[in-house]
């Protein structure tokens, strides 16, 4: 009878095997999932390294290039400065030459006048002596 029972009943070796077996398979399955997110998670840290060293390489391009930029720029900036200096003093320069052009057509004008003048004083005595 007690050989019946368990035979019948008792399922506890069956169940023994059937629970190592769903163990074995749960931590062989869950050993590979931790493996797997391991894995992913060295590749993902070994991609944020080279992904960095590419960013310092490109930093210090960019710091390179900025720098070159900052000096083009000053000298520019001097060569533009000297271009306003050498305008400003063309501009006086001329500045004094059309004055002094105005000046010289002044007194032009007034050498010219008096000397028309003279000559029509002496064109009038000339005339005055002729009609005499």
């Amino acid at each position: 009878l007690g050989q019946t029972f368990d035979t019948i009943f008792n399922h506890s070796e069956f169940l023994q095997a059937e629970c190592k077996y769903f163990l074995r398979e749960f931590e062989t399955k869950r050993g590979d999932e931790d493996l797997q997110a391991t894995s992913a998670l060295l590749r993902q840290q070994k991609l944020s390294v080279s992904l960095l060293d590419s960013f310092a390489e490109f930093e210090l391009s960019l710091d390179y290039m900025n720098k070159s930029l900052n000096d083009m720029n000053s000298e520019i900036t001097s060569f533009l400065n000297e271009e306003d200096n050498f305008a400003k003093k063309s501009s006086k320069v001329i500045e004094e030459i059309t004055k002094k052009r105005e000046d010289d057509q002044v007194a032009y004008s007034r050498d010219m006048t008096a000397m028309r003048e003279e000559i029509d004083t002496q064109w009038k005595a000339n005339a005055e002596k002729l009609e005499e």
